[in-house]
């Protein structure tokens, strides 16, 4: 059996109420830039279990606060960002409006991520499935290694910075 093979079949005892168009697609998504078989192999297991956990089979706003919530735990998690900011409930609304404003940047000026939308529109023409496949992706994508620490971590310092200096702007004048 072909590592293809193995995945409809997982897929299908995994996720059966997902049609065959549907496991076409998602074995389209898994494969998709996995480079050889053996990190191949690890990649698409990592994409089953973001996607199976936290997208599939749930509504879009459902799908939305799992990867708010996922992302916000990582954040909150990481000691470069602790120091900087602590889990109370204005700095968590920072956190949040920061996060929103990271997602949008990537969905709007990100080459990668502009390039997996448009290679998740060929998977398939299901919306509901295009928007699980997004938000794992993004997921997947935020959690990369950048400079010793993960790209998520990276665009959030760097934008915390800029809130800062527009918060501090603001007390001043």
């Amino acid at each position: 059996m072909n590592l293809a093979q193995y995945w409809l079949d997982r897929i299908a005892r995994e996720s059966p109420e997902q049609n065959q168009t549907t496991r076409n697609s998602i074995i389209k998504w898994l494969f998709d830039d996995t480079g050889s078989v053996d990190s191949g192999t690890k990649i698409v297991e990592y994409r089953w279990k973001i996607l199976h956990q936290s997208y599939l089979n749930t509504t879009l706003d459902k799908s939305y606060t799992n990867l708010m919530q996922r992302l916000l735990s990582i954040i909150f998690s990481r000691r470069e960002v602790e120091t900087a900011l602590s889990p109370n409930r204005e700095q968590q609304l920072i956190a949040i409006a920061i996060l929103e404003k990271i997602l949008k940047d990537l969905l709007t000026y990100d080459s990668h991520i502009q390039k997996k939308m448009i290679a998740i529109a060929n998977f398939t023409p299901d919306k509901y499935l295009r928007n699980a496949l997004l938000f794992a992706t993004l997921e997947e994508y935020c959690l990369q290694p950048l400079q010793n620490q993960i790209l998520l971590i990276y665009l959030f310092n760097n934008h915390l910075q800029t809130f800062d200096q527009t918060h501090h702007d603001h007390v001043i004048t």
